[in-house]
């Protein structure tokens, strides 16, 4: 089945008007050649579009099916020029985002809300991977952007710090250390069952928690790898915790979170992509993220 623009405004035309004559005028064109387009056209269809009468035409039941159809048709072919700049651009198309769930407790909604700001007609789809599985799809292709925690491989992607945010401590309820409302030096912790983060997959956090304790200096009462088993045990009073800021928005009730005395070491995130990257919407994300998110 073929037909073309030309009989599809053409068409639009006469069933607007309801009459050749007037639609061929709109069209800047003879009402024969308007009739044979519509004619040519109803043929290509199988089906009559108009009932024809002495005072003009109307449309069939047919017709008026077709005629939506038409018009959305005609709405795509009109825009698609305009689309396909923009997309060029990198002021459309779609960009494929992973992130670790530590980032959707700070910089995620931001981050999109600024992103659909700028960039309106840009697609964001989003995939939840740990660290190590971003990098492995940055490295497939099958993702754009990753979320991550330092360090990132530098030879084949580049990254951008976005976000940053000190350590606190979360106590049980009714903890010693949770009596008053002010923060806790971390000599207050010594002796203390810490709920250790696991060298392997969460080695950034494991070794941040080492700087702001000293590795002599804490009794390590299990290990974790998730935020959210941490603070779960803190809740079964099995230990205290030293997480990122951000944690607190779990709200686990029965845990209570304090501030740290003096310089606590901060917990970045960083966004990071293929250095080879050609998706303009990409690209114009990244100076976005160079512009205006460095922390």
């Amino acid at each position: 089945m073929m037909y073309s623009l030309a009989q599809l405004r053409g068409f639009v035309a006469v069933a607007e008007h309801g009459h050749f004559g007037r639609a061929a005028q709109a069209l800047l064109m003879s009402q024969p050649p308007l009739s044979r387009q519509i004619q040519a056209l109803e043929r290509t269809v199988g089906v009559s579009l108009f009932d024809r009468g002495p005072r003009g035409v109307q449309l069939t039941v047919a017709g008026q099916v077709f005629l939506r159809d038409a018009r959305r048709i005609l709405s795509l072919a009109d825009g698609a020029p305009e689309t396909a700049r923009r997309v060029a651009a990198g002021q459309a198309g779609r960009i494929q985002v992973a992130f670790i769930s530590a980032a959707a407790l700070s910089i995620l909604e931001p981050l999109l809300t600024e992103i659909s700001f700028e960039l309106a007609q840009l697609e964001v789809a989003l995939v939840e991977l740990s660290g190590a599985e971003q990098l492995q799809a940055l490295a497939d292709g099958r993702i754009d952007l990753g979320l991550v925690r330092p360090p990132v491989p530098t030879e084949e992607l580049e990254a951008q710090p976005v976000h940053a945010e000190p350590l606190i401590v979360a106590l049980p309820d009714g903890h010693h250390l949770a009596q008053t409302d002010g923060p806790i030096a971390p000599a207050d912790l010594i002796d203390e069952p810490i709920l250790e983060y696991a060298e392997d997959g969460t080695h950034y956090l494991h070794d941040l928690c080492v700087r702001l304790l000293g590795s002599e200096n804490f009794v390590a009462a299990q290990r974790v790898s998730q935020l959210s088993t941490a603070l779960a045990l803190v809740r079964a009073r099995r230990g205290v915790a030293v997480v990122p800021r951000s944690a607190a928005a779990m709200s686990f009730d029965g845990v209570i979170y304090r501030d740290v005395v003096g310089p606590s070491p901060q917990v970045s995130l960083h966004a990071c992509w293929r250095r080879d990257t050609m998706n303009p919407a990409l690209i114009n994300v990244i100076a976005y993220l160079r512009a205006r998110l460095q922390p």
